[in-house]
């Protein structure tokens, strides 16, 4: 992909709403996100630890989720979990990405 220096500079002015010549957190991520799918139904819960926490409700399969933290290693049940969004109704909690004996809820 050829880069015209004069269009990138453009780019980034536009993106630097604040005129600091650096793009801030919130003006980065309106442009990156990360998103998986459900493969498998899981809940989204209150808590990082799997342990302390509560289900708030179940994903279903196909289910998209807007990853806002994580994945994050729980290394007392050895699980992987990211701190997520529903799309569909804006549920947001913490969601199992890989389960300790293996199982991938979300790729």
């Amino acid at each position: 992909v050829a880069k015209d220096p004069e269009k990138l500079e453009k780019l980034f002015a536009s993106l630097d709403s604040e005129g600091k010549s650096t793009l801030s957190k919130e003006a980065l991520l309106r442009f990156v996100r990360v998103y998986y799918r459900v493969l498998s139904e899981t809940v989204i819960s209150t808590e990082r630890s799997i342990k302390e926490s509560k289900t708030i409700r179940r994903l279903e399969v196909d289910e998209i989720v807007d990853v806002l933290e994580g994945p994050l290693k729980d290394e007392s049940v050895d699980i992987s979990r990211i701190q997520g969004r529903s799309v569909v109704d804006g549920t947001t909690g913490w969601i199992t990405v890989v389960g300790n004996n293996g199982t991938t809820f979300l790729p």
